[in-house]
């Protein structure tokens, strides 16, 4: 009678499997990883000390930002991870500190607090929602994006599947995301849809060497 994520909010122990099991979504074979469009870039990207580099929304605990740290350590500038008070209270804030992550507690359905960053990325986020909702997510980044349109960027790392010929596997996790949470996993032409009808152009696209995990860099 109730969504996945509320669920997980009265379940406790039940969402403390979920974090464990996202936690774990770095640990893919190097094949599998699709690269960032800053490699190489990093003396480029800050303009001061207190510029904002990446906002990592919905983040979770922090694996991702901080991965992409230890790839690219040439990185200046701020690192913010964001994600509702559950997660973010439940993260060491002197590790964090300590990892060079700044934690913020954010609802990614609200108005994006950090403005005119770098990069804004979502990794494995809007595979979790359908059209609906992932329009209001985009909407909300793209709102804080055009402090400095020029600049700042879009990053969405996830599935991006072949319009026609997809495979099994990523076929079965498109409807285990539907029955899940209504959920999906999109291929190219829809992105290409739904970044268009949220205001952004698509300026490149980023796959693994195995898969169909990508980066996608979006700009308005």
């Amino acid at each position: 009678g109730e969504n996945c994520w509320d669920y997980f909010e009265h379940h406790p122990e039940i969402s403390a499997t979920f974090d464990s099991a996202m936690s774990l979504q770095e640990s893919f074979p190097p094949a599998m990883v699709p690269p960032y469009p800053f490699a190489g870039k990093g003396g480029e990207l800050s303009t001061g000390a207190d510029a904002v580099t990446l906002v990592d929304i919905g983040g979770g605990f922090g694996q991702a930002i901080k991965k992409i740290r230890g790839e690219y350590p040439d990185i200046k500038g701020r690192f913010i991870l964001q994600d509702l008070p559950k997660t973010i209270k439940g993260i060491d804030a002197a590790q964090a500190k300590q990892d060079g992550l700044e934690l913020m507690e954010h609802d990614f359905f609200k108005p994006q607090p950090v403005k005119g960053a770098k990069y804004y990325h979502l990794r494995r986020v809007l595979h979790d929602w359908n059209d609906g909702p992932s329009i209001k997510i985009l909407e909300a980044t793209r709102d804080a994006m055009k402090e400095t349109p020029d600049y700042s960027r879009l990053l969405i790392h996830d599935f991006v599947l072949p319009d026609v010929g997809c495979g099994f596997v990523e076929s079965m996790i498109d409807l285990m995301m539907m029955q899940t949470c209504d959920g999906m996993e999109r291929t190219e032409s829809h992105w290409y849809d739904l970044l268009g009808k949220t205001g952004f152009e698509i300026l490149n696209i980023s796959r693994a060497d195995a898969g169909n995990t990508a980066v996608i860099e979006a700009a308005l």
